[in-house]
This record gives C-alpha cells, structure tokens and sequence, in this order.
C-alpha cells in the first residue's frame, strides 16, 4: 500500500506545483488549501482542467486566529491518517495543537521571518494571537525537517533565535509547473485565455517589453524585506527609453501596497504611455502575456537566490532581470540572469538584453534547464530521500522533468 503524504498550505500556489510534481513521480499526495490564503493562489487559477479536484482539500481551517477555536483533537482527526506531513505557513501551529510533528516545514517566506516572532497585531485578536504564537514556535522547534529555497544568511540568523533542532534543507519548492508554461505548451492555451487579445496588442505594437510582476512595494517601508524598489526599476526604465527610438514597454500589475504610487510616479517621469498596467491576475493568464514579452524584471532592493517570478521567468524561457549577489551563495549552482542592484546597472542590464536578444534568449533557455535540473528534478530526489529514511521506500525523480 502507497504512504499516503499530506501537504498543508497553499501560499504563492507554491505547494499545489510541488503537489503536481510529487504525483507525477508516483507518490500518493493531498493538498490542504488553507483558509484565508489569496483567493487568486488557488489550483483553479494555476491549471488547464479540473483534475486537481481530485487531490485537493478546501480546509475550512487554517487560518492563524482560527486556532484558537478547534480542537486538537479535530485536527488530529483529519491529518493523522497520514504518514508524512509537509506544511507551511500555520501547519506547524496546527500540528503541534494536535500533538502531531510536522515531518517537513516547507518554508515560502513570512512563516519563518514573521510568524514565530513577536509583531504589532490587532489587539481584538490578542488572545488568538499569542495561541497560535506559541503553538507555531514549539511546531517549528519540533519539526524533524526544514527547507528554505534560499541560503540567504537572514535566514540562518532566524533558524538561531528559534533554536530550532532538526535538520536543515535548502532545496527550493517547484514553484511552477513548467509542462504547462514553457514556450511549447503555453501558446495551445491562448484561445483559451480572457487576456491574449490585450497582451498581444501590446506585442504587436512594440519592439521591446518588460514584464514586470512583482508586488509594487518601494515607498511603503514597514516590512525592509518586502521592499522591491520599482521605483528603482522605473526610473532606470525610463533612461533606457530615452536612448531609443524603438517602441518599448512595460507590463505591470496593480498589486501590492504602492502600485497607486508607481502609477503617479510613471506619470511624474513621463512614461505612462508606455507602462501597460493589468489587474491581480490568476498565474495561468499572467503567463500567456510572459510568454510574449523579452525580458522579466523582478525584485533590486534585497538580494534572493530565487522566488515565484524568478521561476515563472524560468518556466517560460525568459531572460531575468532581478538583485542577486552571488557572493552571497557559495554553494550554489547558479543560473543565468541579468543582475542588477540599483539603477545605473538596470539600464545598462536592458540595453544590453535589448542590443542583444540572441544573447537574452539564450539566458532564459539556460535558466529553464536549470530549473528542471536544480529546483523540479534535485527538490523530488531530496524530498524521496527524506521518505526512503522514513519508509524505506525507492527514491523516484519526476517523470519528463529532465
């Protein structure tokens, strides 16, 4: 009989891609959406059909404040017919309420560096609040592994302050399926898509765009680790404008905290005209305009090894432009990118991804080989080593990834 796995959480869409490619290699895997996560990080807004109806669990539970109000032994109930638990996000809470250990804590970011510590909170909530902060802490401290995608040393500083006692991983989460976004399968969805018509306008009209889907965070500054700086981005975007006579522009999302204040700021510089701007977008509409851009820009205020439009750009061949210093990852195999940390290197990075295409097409191709190699095939060998230890079971690789 198969070992049955549960993967508790959704956040960033990250854990129904590793879901995916967990089943692809043969193991038998349920995903628990998490309530309160975004409505748009969802199975449905991240596939071409419905087959995920069939592995995934709405959990009307989940949610940090929720944890107050059920039962250890309703938790226990649902998640002890499992042999192996990975979670993120509030499952170490959960699990620990429930007197179970989590085998896997499948780090995305905020559970690490925000949730286990101290924080201002909405004082209605205080009593639900330091519930689920203590039951997150001891789950954490009790998982038997952790895995963080990046060997930021933020990272390690934190890992120190939790005295956390198992093992530490730095695989990543296979953020994206690729089978459904590389360059080969994406366009047999364009019929399909409410935003092809929109994005192919847009490539129709112009000779160079960026596709810029990141959060707009740059002047709200309570969080320094979710500041992107695009208004960095912006303005070194507006210089390389200014050095051609070609059409060029950006595609840009009306998400996260400022993107109000990168509206007036395009305005401001004058380059309104060629910043193209869309709603929160489901990721299976977001990719079909990708698909037709040249280059990706990400993040320049904080260095990351990798993250969701990191991967995205990968899974679509395309060339990315974000804030990585490879000083920083000793350890690494690195990927191809187009590195850039403050404005005068933005500019200089898009001139020369615009004066060299055959060169930027090449960069994105080398970056999808490397993360079907490095982020798909290594995460599904490393995460069967960790059930062979535990079961004795083969160690598989996920089919068609190589």
């Amino acid at each position: 009989m198969k070992k049955k796995i549960a993967i508790l959480g959704n956040m960033n869409n990250s854990y129904f891609c590793l879901t995916r490619y967990l089943r692809d290699a043969g193991y038998d895997v349920t995903l628990y959406q998490f309530k309160g996560e975004p409505a748009h990080f969802t199975p449905q807004n991240d596939c071409y059909d419905d087959s995920y109806k069939e592995y995934t669990i709405s959990w009307k539970w989940g949610h940090p404040y929720q944890l107050m109000t059920i039962s250890g032994e309703k938790i226990r109930a649902e998640f002890e017919k499992y042999d192996f638990l990975i979670g993120s996000g509030a499952a170490p809470a959960y699990l620990h309420k429930a007197g179970l250990t989590l085998d896997l804590f499948f780090v995305y970011g905020w559970d690490l560096y925000k949730a286990p510590f101290f924080r201002i909170h909405n004082p209605l909530y205080t009593l639900q609040y330091f519930h689920c902060l203590y039951h997150t802490r001891a789950g954490i401290r009790k998982a038997k592994h952790m895995t963080i995608g990046d060997s930021s040393p933020v990272f390690d500083k934190l890992l120190g302050k939790l005295k956390f006692s198992g093992r530490r991983h730095n695989f990543c989460s296979p953020a994206v399926y690729e089978p459904d976004y590389n360059p080969q399968s994406i366009t047999r969805h364009y019929a399909a898509s409410s935003s092809y018509h929109l994005y192919k306008k847009i490539r129709d009209e112009n000779d160079f765009i960026v596709f810029h889907n990141t959060r707009q965070i740059w002047k709200t500054t309570k969080n320094p680790i979710a500041i992107k700086d695009n208004d960095v981005f912006f303005k070194a975007f507006k210089r390389f404008k200014d050095t051609t006579d070609k059409k060029v522009a950006v595609v840009a999302f009306e998400y996260g905290w400022d993107y109000d204040a990168s509206k007036d700021l395009c305005k401001k510089i004058g380059i309104e005209n060629n910043v193209h701007w869309f709603p929160l977008s489901a990721r299976k509409e977001l990719m079909v305009g990708m698909s037709m851009c040249d280059v990706v820009a990400g993040e320049f205020r904080n260095s990351w090894f990798t993250y969701g439009v990191v991967f995205e750009a990968m899974a679509a061949c395309k060339a990315i432009l974000h804030n990585r210093i490879d000083s920083l990852y000793p350890n690494e195999v690195l990927y191809p990118m187009l590195s850039a940390t403050n404005e005068d290197e933005i500019f200089s990075q898009l001139c020369f991804a615009f004066n060299n295409p055959d060169e930027a097409k090449k960069m994105g191709e080398g970056a999808n080989k490397w993360y079907k190699s490095q982020a798909v095939d290594k995460t599904i060998k490393e995460l069967g080593q960790l059930l062979q230890q535990k079961f004795s079971t083969p160690v598989k690789i996920a089919n068609g990834t190589s």
